[in-house]
């Protein structure tokens, strides 16, 4: 079996964010899960600043940028958490993958899981998301995660509330793991193929 190398992407610095309980919910069932070897990246940890410069124009790029783009670089899918402001991506959230090189997620599988305290669950960024996931090489699974009225179902100090009903979550990472299984022998086959030319 495979051990896939999982991120998992927390897309909101915002001081009271709700998408955080969502997101050490997830960490807690892929921790539990031994087809996964998962990591939280937080965005508040890394505080970058806003794009003004390419960063490869920059004469010292920030520290964090770097270890930052390694971690996606080295890793076999990606799991983005995030919440929905305002119809779309949260700004913190955009300027971060703005900061990355082009292609640094090619050929990755991304799971993505929104957060709304509406009833859609975030839709909306859910499908912005996508289109930016393609735009940096990755692959967006079909499955997803949307969690409406998070404050209904999640407390302020994490954790799913009395009576609500526990994310499904199995056939997401199913296919997370589906995908991110065959991209990975698929990727390990070209590049096979390549040496023999």
């Amino acid at each position: 079996m495979d051990v896939i190398k999982l991120p998992l992407l927390l897309g909101s610095v915002r001081m009271g964010r709700r998408s955080e309980a969502v997101a050490r919910y997830l960490l807690s069932k892929l921790e539990s899960d031994p087809r996964f070897r998962p990591e939280l990246l937080d965005l508040a940890t890394y505080r970058f600043g806003l794009l003004e410069q390419r960063p490869e124009e920059m004469e010292k790029p920030p520290e964090a940028l770097d270890a930052f783009s390694h971690r996606l670089r080295e890793a076999d899918a990606l799991l983005i958490v995030s919440p929905e402001y305002k119809g779309g991506i949260p700004g913190a959230l955009k300027n971060a993958i703005d900061l990355l090189e082009p292609g640094i997620l090619r050929r990755k599988p991304v799971g993505i899981c929104t957060v709304s305290a509406g009833g859609f669950g975030g839709l909306q960024c859910l499908l912005q998301l996508r289109l930016t996931v393609f735009a940096l090489g990755g692959l967006p699974i079909p499955e997803s995660i949307a969690v409406s009225r998070v404050q209904e179902r999640f407390g302020e100090q994490g954790g799913l509330r009395n009576g609500s009903k526990v994310l499904e979550t199995e056939r997401f990472l199913e296919e997370l793991y589906f995908y991110a299984q065959a991209l990975k022998h698929a990727g390990q086959g070209a590049d096979l193929y390549a040496g023999r030319r």
